[in-house]
């Protein structure tokens, strides 16, 4: 659900285990460097049928199928792909209640069930934002409400079920004088209609990048704030909070969270040690009682997304030079960095990674050498 983006005061859009003493591992140090690195994913490039485009966003819908949404630049409209497992056909262009807007975009799509698919639709005026509900056979398009604003606003989606929806996104306030500021939003759909849901007093967000829910009472919202540090909120089933966080760096987002458990939580980002940086990864986890940051490696850039695998965790982005996508998974001691395979002898930007048991999918987009317009890119892997 994001792009990477530059840094900026106004953002147009959102990885390892905690490093333990060997004490507390059980195990000495020296057990711990005689026992080799796991191997990260072994990653295969898949085809997009669309020749100019990008992925923001992908969910599976069930055992067999799954869905990865964005934009083409070919029509200047949303973008839905489908891959059926069962029928050997790869990924598919499928029609979509969106196919007829221009200047638009699917920033987000989550399922609980085949039967209750939602994808998001960014707005580009200053109405409501459209999103467009599944039930198996036939669309709904409603309407999430958006405070008074101008341009663009976009939510991305956390479904929990056909009646418990989540929505965080962000949209441009105006102050009547031409001043404009970035502003974070919370929706829900509660099985008959999108409310607005203020946020908790005092907290500070200017943008959500991501939502992610594993239950009615257990949902993550993360961004950043007004002061560019990185921001996570979490709703208990009654209220949200906006949580304490590690100061990170000059300035820091974060863009993607998964929940495994109540006290496992990662959250992974950017953070700018200058205001000529370029980013470098972040990452923090939460034990059940505080917020960490991890180390990462000094190479590894810009961190766009992460999921929890049977091997632990792992997140996707850029390397520090912005030339190569990344891969950073979790070891018993500390992280591996990988390098994502190209595509089209290009790299590939990743902007979303999900994991349904050991089925890895990342999209995003790639830009081979000498297209006018990047392309759309999925690998996939069984890690």
């Amino acid at each position: 659900m994001s792009r990477i983006a530059g840094r900026g005061r106004h953002l147009t859009v959102a990885v390892t285990a905690v490093l333990a003493l060997a004490a507390c591992m059980g195990m000495t140090a020296s057990a711990q460097a005689s026992t080799p690195a796991p191997a990260g994913p072994a990653w295969t490039a898949e085809t997009a049928p669309v020749d100019a485009g990008n992925l923001y966003s992908e969910a599976r819908l069930d055992d067999h199928t799954t869905w990865a949404v964005g934009t083409s630049f070919t029509t200047n409209a949303p973008l839905l792909l489908s891959r059926d497992d069962t029928n050997g056909q790869g990924w598919q262009e499928v029609p979509h209640p969106g196919g007829t807007s221009t200047n638009s975009w699917y920033s987000s799509v989550s399922a609980s069930s085949a039967q209750d698919a939602w994808v998001a639709e960014g707005s580009t005026d200053s109405g409501n934002v459209p999103v467009h509900h599944w039930d198996g056979s036939t669309w709904q398009t409603t309407q999430a409400p958006v405070p008074k604003h101008v341009g663009n606003a976009t939510l991305h989606l956390a479904a929990v079920s056909a009646t418990d929806v989540w929505g965080a996104g962000w949209y441009w306030s105006d102050d009547g004088a031409g001043n404009q500021t970035l502003r974070g939003m919370l929706d829900h759909w509660d099985g008959s209609a999108w409310t607005s849901v203020a946020l908790p007093a005092g907290a500070d967000v200017a943008n959500f990048t991501a939502v992610t829910a594993t239950s009615a009472n257990d949902v993550w919202a993360v961004g950043h704030s007004s002061a560019d540090q990185p921001t996570v909120l979490h709703y208990d089933g009654s209220s949200w909070k906006q949580m304490t966080l590690p100061k990170a760096g000059l300035y820091g987002e974060i863009r993607g969270i998964t929940v495994s458990g109540p006290n496992d939580v990662w959250a992974v980002g950017r953070v700018l040690t200058s205001e000529t940086d370029s980013g470098h990864a972040l990452a923090m986890h939460w034990n059940g009682s505080s917020w960490s940051r991890v180390k990462t490696p000094a190479e590894a850039g810009p961190l766009s997304s992460v999921a929890e695998t049977p091997n632990g965790m792992l997140a996707v982005g850029l390397d520090h030079d912005q030339a190569k996508g990344i891969a950073l998974y979790s070891t018993a001691g500390n992280m591996q960095m990988q390098t994502l395979p190209q595509v089209s002898g290009a790299p590939v930007q990743p902007a979303y990674v999900d994991a349904v048991g050991d089925r890895l999918t990342v999209v995003g987009s790639v830009a081979p050498a000498g297209a006018d317009l990047p392309a759309p890119a999925v690998l996939t892997s069984r890690w």
